[in-house]
């Protein structure tokens, strides 16, 4: 049989591209968070206690949730009209036990289809390729007594291609060997540091060391003047090692009360790349391996609360300029039912971020770039009798 050999060199280089990169519209699903609160809050997330997200940045996080939740984000990366169809999806679970928290996480960088063209045919004869690149992870976190908490994540990662249509059996496939990652991280709150009957507050540690583990691997099949070539790439997930600190701030209730009037969160981080491969952006190869993020939440009543951040990368690319704060916002509707009228011991949130980007036309000069992009998220927790 005769196969006509396909022209698939632009669907290699996304995929090798996509999978080097980090960060960003271009980063790995396992760190380019789809939660919009830590996006709003400059991805600053090491350092912050009971936090339900808290795989994507340092496992230890999880201790102190109680319950069970359940999370969906959505995440959009459609920064020129090309990639229109590029989504970073996540689905987030939490379970608390009286013998530490359990917690899985999925998400999922999808980028859409690609038409399949040949010498013979170049516009196409209706044949996609699909890709995307996914994570599944697993944690568990336990708070010591007395001490600080401690937390671990198993992480399995891969990139997927798929081909459907007329022509699709004639495509010569590739072959993917998953990374298998692996994190682990510590916090540590400092008692709180007022005394008073109407405040709380309290000051927490935090640092995590991330993606240790196997390489993530493909060989492509391809033709060439007749003969059948393979060709191998070997690539390194991007490790991190993150620190910081995040300060919590609780105005009591009055006496009476059940709702806190106002509270407010302030965190800050440092992230390091430890790896050595060049860092892959939209706008070429980079060296750079120091990040920084800050960020504020502030909560009123429980019901309500605002956030904004930046973040700072050594390089630039459509989120911000190098070295200089690419700022986001956002905000979150917290509903617990009980508190409407259903006997239901449950509590939905619905949150939302803007992500401003930085115009670069002399890379794509379209005239159709994306001034901003968004993160949304809808969320249930059951705050019953714990396990």
């Amino acid at each position: 049989m005769n196969t006509k050999p396909f022209l698939l060199a632009s669907i290699l280089l996304v995929a090798a591209g996509a999978a080097r990169s980090q960060g960003g519209v271009g980063g790995y699903p396992f760190d380019t968070p789809a939660d919009p609160r830590s996006v709003a809050m400059g991805e600053s997330f090491v350092a912050l206690p009971s936090n339900p997200l808290a795989l994507m940045y340092n496992p230890a996080g999880l201790a102190g949730l109680s319950g069970i939740s359940v999370s969906y984000s959505l995440r959009r990366l459609d920064w020129v009209p090309a990639t229109d169809e590029w989504r970073l999806s996540s689905v987030n679970a939490t379970v608390a036990t009286s013998f530490g928290v359990f917690a899985a996480q999925y998400n999922r960088k999808s980028m859409g289809t690609l038409p399949v063209t040949t010498s013979a045919s170049p516009d196409g004869d209706g044949t996609e390729m699909t890709l995307y690149s996914h994570d599944f992870a697993v944690g568990y976190a336990l708070r010591l007594p007395k001490g600080p908490a401690l937390g671990v994540t198993a992480k399995y990662y891969d990139f997927v291609e798929s081909a459907s249509g007329p022509s699709s059996g004639q495509i010569l496939p590739w072959k993917t060997t998953p990374a298998y990652l692996f994190d682990a991280g510590l916090v540590y709150t400092l008692p709180l540091l007022h005394g008073q009957r109407s405040i709380q507050d309290s000051i927490t540690l935090g640092m995590s060391y991330q993606n240790i583990g196997t390489h993530w691997k493909v060989a492509t099949t391809y033709l060439s003047t007749g003969a059948v070539l393979v060709s191998s790439q070997e690539i390194t997930p991007p490790q991190y090692f993150r620190i910081g600190l995040s300060y919590a701030l609780k105005v009591l209730p009055p006496d009476g009360g059940d709702l806190s009037p106002f509270a407010a969160v302030l965190s800050g981080e440092f992230r390091s790349l430890q790896s050595s491969d060049p860092t892959y952006t939209v706008t070429g190869f980079h060296t750079a391996t120091s990040f920084w993020g800050f960020g504020l939440e502030c909560t009123i009543f429980e019901f309500l609360s605002l956030r904004g951040g930046a973040s700072f990368k050594p390089y630039t690319d459509f989120e911000g300029e190098e070295d200089r704060p690419a700022f986001r916002y956002g905000a979150a509707l917290v509903i617990p039912m009980r508190r409407i009228g259903a006997d239901l011991p449950l509590t939905l949130s619905l949150q939302y971020t803007v992500i401003p980007l930085n115009q670069l036309p002399y890379y794509f000069a379209s005239g159709e770039e994306q001034t901003s992009l968004s993160a949304f998220s809808i969320g249930i927790q059951y705050t019953g009798s714990p396990f």
